[in-house]
């Protein structure tokens, strides 16, 4: 069950025989210099960049000139015709015709959109669609406005006449209340000369 395989002779490979040509490790140990790595190499391992503005001048225009070069190459995009948009023929809906199908989730996601932002106004004004009003209506909504203008003539005339009423009648209660005083004055005067006379 857990014996050791057996070793086949013929599947193990043969041995590489020694090669009398100089490998690359002692070829480049005989022919190329050491390679000096400084402190700082060592250490950092990036490179530095300019502090001064001159060379902060210059590492920009580097960068501007290497986006700009891949703009170039770059396919410039067709120009754009509306003629060549597809118009999509648009039948109009009566009410009466469409009936919304929604169910009550959907409805309380469309309250919280509408609530959290308005809905986006389109800046875009088609001139070519007519706008139809009914002549009827507009006339009906001028003939009312005409009325009303007229029954608030008549009743600033009403007002005028009314105060007008008034104030006639106040001086007529005044002038009264002065012939009465005047009566009751004159009785009075009659009445001493009378009993005083008498006795």
């Amino acid at each position: 069950m857990f014996g050791l395989k057996k070793k086949n002779p013929a599947s193990e490979l043969p041995d590489f025989p020694p090669s009398s040509a100089p490998s690359m490790r002692d070829y480049q140990k005989t022919t190329l210099p050491p390679i000096e790595v400084s402190q700082e190499d060592s250490i950092h391992g990036l490179p530095s960049f300019p502090d001064s503005l001159m060379k902060k001048g210059f590492s920009q225009s580097m960068i501007k000139s290497a986006v700009e070069d891949e703009d170039k190459n770059l396919p410039e995009l067709p120009e754009w015709n509306e003629e060549n948009e597809v118009k999509k023929p648009t039948r109009a809906v009566e009410l009466d015709e469409w009936t919304p199908k929604t169910t009550p989730k959907m409805q309380q996601k469309q309250t919280n959109e509408d609530l959290r932002s308005p809905p986006p106004i389109s800046n875009q004004i088609n001139d070519k669609r007519p706008l139809f009003i009914k002549l009827e209506k507009f006339k009906e909504a001028r003939d009312s406005l005409v009325k009303i203008a007229e029954k608030l003539n008549q009743m600033d005339e009403l007002l005028k006449t009314i105060k007008d009423l008034k104030a006639k009648e106040d001086e007529e209660i005044i002038s009264w209340e002065k012939d009465v005083g005047n009566i009751k004055s004159r009785i009075s005067s009659v009445n001493r000369e009378i009993f005083e006379n008498a006795y």
